[in-house]
Formats: structure tokens, C-alpha cells, sequence
């Protein structure tokens, strides 16, 4: 057997023989392994069937908006996403993308125009997340929530009236509602847009003292 393994042994009909057995028995060898393990060379490619790590795309991002950006003349972002309630509770109040148009269109069709004929407004609720429209009790299909309706602080219930008339009567809005919470006597006025179309639903009401308002949210 030991002259087997020596190749100058092939030089025999009897030695040629046994090296030739070696040399074929090795090969098999290595197919074997080729088989089992794979080639070290071999490019390794997914597999179809293996679960392939899931990858995360917002389609709400909302890791690049500016909260201090102007949404049209006289009306900033942050005016519509500051919040008390949020502040109290770290809620981030932050808007998507889609949020932020609607906004703009609703300062476009209804608070510029308003703000025009009486002077400045003052906002105490805009846009609400999630999160923060529990937290006021608010609707789960609050407007608030896709930044197409805002609260107006009311000073008196004159300028309350003039400005429920003047949207009712020349402006393209959604719903109008003229709010007062009873207790303190608090009001606010709630206004919205839609782009996708108005309905023009104005009303006045009462609401109970509760933290679900324009004046805490």
C-alpha cells in the first residue's frame, strides 16, 4: 500500500493501477463534498421561500416638516400643531405631508379670506395626531385629525356672529359650527375644508365643560 502512494510507482502496470484507484476515489471525495457543502466560490442568492427581512417605508413621512414653515401670508404650521394638552402629555403632534396640504388649503379658502376682513386670528386647535384627539375626547372622525378643520378663539359673541355669518354667507367651507361650553361660557368657532368637496353644513351648539374643545385642545 505504500507504494500506492508514491506516483513514481505508476510507473508499473501494478502501481498504475493502484494510483489510478487513489486519483478517482479522491475526486469522488471532493464531488461528494461539493455537493453537501457548496462551493466556496459560489455565489449565494436568496432564497424565494426564506422570509427576507422586512423593510420599513412611511408613506406618511413625517421626519422632514418644518414646523415653523409658512402655509400661506398670515398663518404659520406651528400655529395648528401646538398644543397644550400635547405639551402636558409629550405627545409630538407632528403632521404628515398630506396633513400639511390640507392645512394650507384650508388658510387659503377660509382663514386668509377671514382674516382679511377682521384681523387677526387666533388658533386654539388645528391639527390633531392620533394620540393627541384622544387624549381632548375628540371624534375618531374628527376633521382635526387630517388637518382640515380649525378652532377660532371668539373675543364676544358679536364678533362670533359677524364671523359665522360672513363664512356662511361667502365662503366655500365644509362644516361651521359655532361652539359654547357651558360653565364658563367659553366660545370658539369651528370651521373646515375639504378639497375633494363642500358640503356647507353650518350649526350652533352647546358643548358640556369638558377638555373635548377648541379653547384646550
Amino acid at each position: 500500500m505504500h507504494l500506492c502512494l508514491d506516483p513514481r510507482n505508476a510507473r508499473t502496470p501494478s502501481g498504475l493501477l493502484c494510483w489510478n484507484a487513489i486519483v478517482i476515489c479522491s475526486l469522488k471525495k471532493a464531488s461528494n463534498n461539493l455537493c453537501k457543502h457548496g462551493s466556496p466560490f459560489r455565489r449565494t442568492r436568496n432564497n424565494p421561500h426564506k422570509p427576507q427581512p422586512k423593510k420599513h417605508h412611511s408613506a406618511m413621512n413625517t421626519q422632514h416638516i418644518d414646523p415653523n414653515q409658512q402655509l400661506t401670508t398670515h398663518f404659520a404650521l406651528s400655529e395648528f400643531i401646538r398644543s397644550g394638552v400635547a405639551l402636558r402629555l409629550r405627545i409630538a403632534n407632528t403632521p404628515t405631508p398630506e396633513v400639511v396640504n390640507n392645512l394650507r388649503l384650508l388658510c387659503e379658502h377660509i382663514l386668509e379670506p377671514l382674516r382679511r376682513r377682521f384681523g387677526v386670528i387666533r388658533i386654539t386647535s388645528g391639527y390633531r395626531c392620533e394620540q393627541l384627539n384622544k387624549a381632548v375626547c375628540g371624534k375618531p372622525n374628527s376633521q382635526h385629525r387630517l388637518g382640515q378643520a380649525a378652532d377660532i378663539h371668539l373675543s364676544n359673541k358679536e364678533v362670533a356672529m359677524k364671523m359665522f355669518h360672513f363664512i356662511a354667507e361667502n365662503l366655500d367651507y365644509d362644516q361651521l359650527i359655532f361652539e359654547r361650553r357651558a360653565g364658563d361660557g367659553a366660545r370658539w368657532l369651528h370651521v373646515s375644508y375639504r378639497a375633494e368637496g363642500n358640503r356647507h353644513m353650518a350649526l350652533k351648539k352647546q358643548v358640556k365643560a369638558q377638555i373635548a374643545n377648541g379653547a384646550l385642545g
